[in-house]
């Protein structure tokens, strides 16, 4: 027991230990320092990514593994506040995602950012962000996954605003911190509202802030608190998993370094928010509500999200919007009663998501660009950028047999066995998406890869070199094999079928041939659909130009505006701070100097008894004692 304690420790408290080390030589920036901070930070997160692999196969196929241990971190009154890990099948999916992903990313980017000045600190806030994360799966209670919860904030904060010289760096880190924190402050309700019904937990011998005893008590809650509850819990997970409508934040973002966004859209932040609705799901599944509420917003998201992407023209843009859209997916799952299929698309998103971020880096550090009209022709010049690429876009389009494919047909599948207006609502959102997003992302394919008319870039630029080439191989491999070995169609003798879909006692359900035909046929003609639109750019260009609605996927339906002109501008500060203004002179100002002037013009009389002289003072108090005693004897005199 005591090993398996010490592991799991050392998963999390590797990263930080080197994120502290580094810390102590930000400032330096000599080749040798650069060079022991970035190994180092390797070598930290390759250590949890061998222990994540242990725990991950002691929690294999085992829905009934749990373990945990905890210490007292300090006390509210009689009511103890632990500090602890606890983790079962769930956790352990999420450690090995975490860490593969991370490391892979570190990797890629001792050939991204070679050369940066900052280096040191850019791998610092990278081990940080992942010992947040790994914090976040952890936690053995909400007031701990809060705390890190925000950490994970912090880190995005700074790496997004990582070139801090540049504006638009620093605009879009402060956005997305100011945007995620209104999805915090429901999460933060969240808890003040279990925290408030703490003797109903006591009375039961439970502790209202351990994540599993919250999950216990859902039949003792009243319906109205659960909900209430639940509601502040999808606040959070919008806010940090940009959901409509706090999803702005998040193309942004792509601000920050390329193998940034790739951690941020595959593996931490993002999936921050569908694994907290996933760890209380039990609980929220007990208010049909919010069930519904989280199927609605996840269909809005993803297709907001994938229209969106339809017209972008900077590619880290156009997977960030599909980022968004695939998000909205897991929510859709997790609306329509299925967290282990949510989990089961998170996992293989994470892989062919940061496999299409870092071929976009690929192709952005030999192009020196991210706009796509600045491509093309590519194909030839990188072919192992090309056909690592192409293997995660058909992943993420969802084509047999690759990761995509199984996760996203499970959805479908799901929702299409479902009887309520959840299940409809996902059915036929799913099966929309599935069409432009396979659009999308072959249009990027095109723009980027494939041959042009006019050539638009150098003949000189070469393949990206080993070391960032290595993970996006990598990654290509698992966007072909990992769904296949979550969700195998057929018995395996190294395999438990359907192992990881066992989860939360979700009932499997085998492939929809008819579903399978049915979406592939749609991802079909999306692809057809791009590659008629954009053989010719210029037919694409005059058609678009005529389109009215082109300009208002071009303006992100107009949200960006909505919350920084007509909110952030209008109504807070003019209407607000100008309510503000006439409170602080009517209410705090205008008192305030009556208050002085009274005072102050008060003193000007009661000076002039203040001469000096002894006898003055002498005659004042005769008066007064005069006076006292003449009152006195009038007061006698009335009472008798």
């Amino acid at each position: 027991m005591f090993e398996i304690e010490l592991i799991i420790s050392l998963i999390f408290v590797t990263p930080l230990i080197v994120a502290l080390i580094n810390s102590l030589f930000i400032t330096l920036s000599d080749n040798t320092n650069v060079k022991i901070g970035s190994y180092l930070s390797i070598m930290g997160i390759f250590i949890s990514f061998i222990l994540s692999i242990y725990i991950f196969s002691l929690a294999y196929g085992d829905d009934h593994y749990k373990i945990n241990a905890s210490f007292e971190w300090f006390s509210i009154g009689n009511l103890p506040v632990l500090f602890g890990y606890y983790v079962d099948f769930v956790s352990a999916s999420m450690l090995l995602v975490v860490t593969s992903v991370s490391l892979l990313v570190q990797i890629y980017s001792l050939g991204y950012m070679k050369g940066d000045k900052g280096l040191v600190r850019y791998f610092t806030y990278l081990s940080l962000f992942t010992s947040s994360m790994l914090g976040v799966v952890l936690s053995i209670n909400i007031l701990q996954m809060y705390f890190f919860w925000e950490l994970v904030g912090v880190c995005s904060y700074l790496l997004i605003g990582f070139w801090f010289d540049r504006n638009s760096a620093r605009n879009a880190a402060k956005k997305a911190f100011l945007i995620t924190r209104i999805g915090d402050v429901g999460f933060l309700f969240a808890i003040l509202l279990i925290f408030s019904n703490g003797l109903s937990f006591l009375d039961k011998g439970l502790n209202p802030l351990i994540i599993q005893d919250i999950l216990l008590m859902t039949g003792d809650l009243s319906t109205t608190i659960i909900f209430l509850v639940s509601i502040g819990l999808i606040a959070g997970a919008v806010g940090k998993s940009a959901q409509f409508p706090l999803h702005t934040w998040l193309p942004d973002a792509m601000e920050g370094p390329t193998p940034v966004s790739a951690l941020i859209h595959a593996a931490t932040m993002v999936a921050a928010g569908v694994f907290l609705l996933v760890r209380f799901f039990d609980f929220i599944s007990a208010s049909s509500t919010s069930l519904l509420i989280i199927a609605v917003i996840g269909c809005t998201t993803s297709l907001l999200g994938a229209s969106i992407a339809l017209v972008m023209n900077d590619i880290k843009k156009v997977l960030a919007y599909s980022t968004i859209s695939q998000l909205g997916y897991m929510f859709m799952a997790i609306g329509i009663g299925a967290p282990a299929i949510a989990m089961f698309h998170l996992v293989t998103h994470a892989f062919f998501k940061a496999l299409l971020f870092l071929g976009a880096g690929n192709v952005s550090h030999a192009v020196h660009s991210f706009e796509m009209e600045k491509m093309g022709n590519l194909k030839d010049k990188m072919p192992v950028t090309y056909y690592t690429f192409l293997l995660g876009s058909l992943s993420l389009v969802g084509i047999f047999p690759l990761a995509g494919f199984w996760s996203k047909d499970e959805i479908i599948n799901t929702a299409y066995q479902g009887t309520n207006l959840a299940s409809t609502i996902v059915l036929f959102g799913s099966l929309i998406g599935i069409v432009m997003t396979a659009f999308y992302t072959f249009r990027m394919v095109f723009l980027t890869f494939n041959h042009r008319i006019q050539p638009k870039v150098n003949a000189t630029i070469e393949e990206s070199p080993k070391s960032m080439l290595f993970p996006v191989a990598i990654l290509s491999v698992l966007a072909v094999i990992i769904g296949f070995l979550i969700n195998p169609p057929i018995d395996l003798p190294f395999l438990e079928k359907h192992w990881f879909l066992h989860y939360q006692h979700h009932k499997v359900i085998d492939i929809n041939l008819a579903i399978a035909l049915v979406s592939t046929l749609l991802a079909g003609l999306g692809i057809t659909a791009a590659w008629i639109f954009y053989k010719n750019r210029n037919i694409t260009d005059r058609l678009f130009a005529s389109i009215n609605m082109s300009q208002v996927l071009h303006k992100k339906w107009y949200f960006d505006y909505l919350y920084e002109i007509v909110i952030v501008k209008q109504i807070f500060y003019r209407f607000i701070t100008r309510i503000t203004q006439i409170f602080d002179d009517v209410i705090i100002n205008h008192p305030s100097d009556f208050v002085g002037y009274f005072a102050k013009n008060l003193g000007r009389p009661v000076s002039l008894f203040q001469n000096g002289s002894v006898q003055f003072y002498g005659l004042v108090l005769t008066i007064f004692y005069a006076l006292v005693v003449t009152l006195g004897v009038l007061l006698l005199y009335v009472i008798s």
